[in-house]
């Protein structure tokens, strides 16, 4: 995904219902602290800001996460949408996502927004 640097945005992505091959839906996925963590340009790894949220379609689901201008300072920010500590002492309830978006610094700001 292709971003603006350092400014606020609205990511979109689908989370997998775990056992099955449906989207999962707000039903299937519960928001934990610590589920959704950022990092810039490699760094160490953060809490997310923001949680997502379910945007509910047709035949399924996708989810939505914004990320704030502080958050997207940076030219490579992965997103990892995981369980945390619960993937290690219950089943998880989604398959984990990882989300990559590059902003315009990564093209030598020659992307406008």
């Amino acid at each position: 995904m292709l971003r603006k640097y350092g400014t606020e945005t609205t990511i979109y992505f689908p989370l997998i219902d775990a056992g099955t091959r449906n989207f999962a839906g707000s039903g299937d996925y519960t928001h934990a602290s610590g589920d959704v963590r950022i990092s810039k340009d490699g760094a160490a790894s953060a809490t997310a800001t923001n949680t997502p949220t379910v945007v509910t379609m047709n035949n399924g689901s996708m989810w939505k996460l914004t990320l704030t201008a502080t958050e997207i300072v940076a030219e490579v920010v992965p997103d990892d949408v995981d369980q945390g500590a619960q993937r290690e002492v219950a089943a998880l309830d989604h398959v984990p996502q990882n989300v990559c978006v590059t902003t315009s610094s990564g093209f030598g700001g020659r992307i406008g927004g």
